[in-house]
């Protein structure tokens, strides 16, 4: 009996400090919702709600960005349909929460059919994007935390404009899918202090089976930022067609994956000054960038983001 006590307590004493920085669970909280233009002040045109969820904390933690549409949603609350199922739509998008059991998921249907109205994007000009956001006022440490990141997903469905098929330019045209964060420099010492890159997990892009490693510069609007952008190859997760409606699964430890992507973007001229211990997580998106006429929908569940502290 002595024996199993001290190992009980052994193992306590070697559990690790833990932290879970978001989940899926939080949707229920409802959304901050924007304008259509990031450059807005404020950007943010009111809030979504469940009303028949009751209230689980005052402050919202997400908020959904519908950047550049030409059919923005509007404050208010989601449509009860069915007993576990909320919706709120336009004739350009749908934000759909489920929920069975105690697991929540969301589905973002994106139409650009409707944005672009038989119109094909031309270089520079912005594209819509329907996205799930939250911020960390205090920046989530890299360095010292191991942090671990999961979802499922499921693509619904991804139908191009037949009219405009023939015409698309893969470079300008596309309807694609990716988990981001910003990387901020914290570290007042250094010259990159305040500097940031985006680094992403690929979900799904229509032009591909898989989506495809991108180290460049976040341009191609007056709304990007120039700033490095840094999405590692989709082969490393995926081993098939991301888009063939299955259900697919994505759990990673961030940290080498963000030491890699500044690597390559130093490699490149970006962020030379830097070491990966300046640097802190300081947002999260997820969702739909929509560059062409295709009209979109995807599920996802299970999320998270969860950071453990080793023990010194």
């Amino acid at each position: 009996m002595n024996y199993i006590i001290f190992a009980t307590l052994f193992i306590l004493s070697q559990s690790q400090p833990s932290i879970e920085y978001f989940n899926s669970k939080e949707f229920a909280y409802g959304f901050n919702l924007t304008t259509s233009r990031p450059i807005d002040k404020p950007n943010v045109l009111g809030t979504l709600f469940l009303p028949s969820v009751p209230p689980l904390q005052k402050e919202l933690l997400w908020r959904l960005a519908q950047w550049a549409t030409n059919f923005p949603l509007q404050p208010g609350v989601f449509v009860k349909e069915g007993k576990t199922v909320w919706v709120v739509r336009n004739e350009a998008k749908k934000v759909m929460l489920l929920k069975e059991n105690d697991t929540w998921s969301i589905r973002l249907n994106c139409d650009g059919i409707t944005e672009y109205q038989g119109k094909l994007r031309q270089y520079g000009e912005p594209w819509p994007h329907l996205l799930i956001e939250k911020t960390f006022a205090d920046g989530i440490e890299i360095t010292g935390n191991k942090l671990y990141f999961n979802l499922e997903f499921k693509v619904m469905n991804c139908v191009c404009d037949e009219v405009m098929k023939e015409k698309l330019e893969p470079t300008l045209h596309t309807a694609q899918i990716s988990a981001f964060w910003t990387v901020k420099n914290n570290n007042p010492d250094s010259k990159d202090y305040k500097e940031f890159f985006w680094f992403g997990l690929p979900l799904f892009d229509v032009r591909y089976p898989i989506p495809l490693e991108y180290i460049n510069p976040d341009k191609g609007s007056i709304y990007t930022t120039n700033k490095l952008i840094a999405l590692i190859d989709g082969s490393r997760f995926y081993g098939e067609d991301t888009g063939d409606g299955n259900w697919k699964r994505l759990n990673v430890q961030l940290n080498p994956l963000l030491e890699e992507a500044l690597n390559k973007g130093q490699a490149r001229g970006f962020l030379n000054n830097s070491k990966i211990e300046d640097f802190v997580l300081t947002s999260f998106n997820l969702g739909w960038e929509i560059t062409g006429p295709y009209n979109a929908e995807i599920e996802i569940r299970n999320l998270s983001l969860k950071g453990e502290i080793p023990p010194h």
